[in-house]
């Protein structure tokens, strides 16, 4: 209560969160289609935690993303804003592809939110139910699949793949 009656007396026009946990209802009957979420996944396959860090861990670098969305009850839920896919560099590690996905979910952040009128959702929107992450997944045997993949050069060649696809 006393986090939105501070919330209240700024009378915010948008609110953005990053990393944080659901809000209750409180918040989203106040602000309807004014809180934005940065999520650094592409929230039509990955939702939850740690969304730059499994499309690694299922070898699917291409899926490596970040997504602006309204807020709306549920995980990773509401109307997409904007959207994009990171560069993929053969040289990346997985602390590299992570942090590219918080960069990029940055610039769509500031663009949203600089050029309001030229906000145009996303039509896919969320229809698809992505899959849902949880902290207890992100385990010690999860962190060592994903060092296997860099260090075995296996990695390096889906990369390598993927930009060959991307080109044709």
């Amino acid at each position: 209560d006393e986090t939105l009656q501070a919330i209240q007396s700024f009378r915010p026009t948008k609110i953005i969160i990053f990393g944080t946990s659901l809000l209750s209802s409180k918040y989203l009957k106040l602000y309807p289609n004014c809180i934005f979420n940065l999520h650094v996944g592409l929230s039509q396959y990955y939702r939850g935690s740690s969304c730059n860090f499994w499309p690694i861990y299922e070898f699917k670098p291409d899926f490596l993303g970040a997504t602006i969305h309204y807020v709306e009850k549920g995980i990773d839920r509401g109307e997409i804003v904007k959207q994009d896919i990171i560069e993929l560099e053969e040289e990346d590690s997985e602390y590299i592809l992570m942090a590219k996905t918080v960069i990029l979910g940055t610039k769509l952040m500031i663009d949203s939110i600089n050029k309001p009128n030229t906000i145009q959702p996303i039509k896919e929107e969320q229809n698809k139910n992505g899959k849902l992450y949880l902290m207890k997944h992100f385990t010690p045997q999860a962190v060592l699949k994903v060092r296997h993949l860099v260090t075995s050069g296996s990695l390096k060649q889906k990369i390598a793949s993927e930009n060959q696809h991307r080109r044709q």
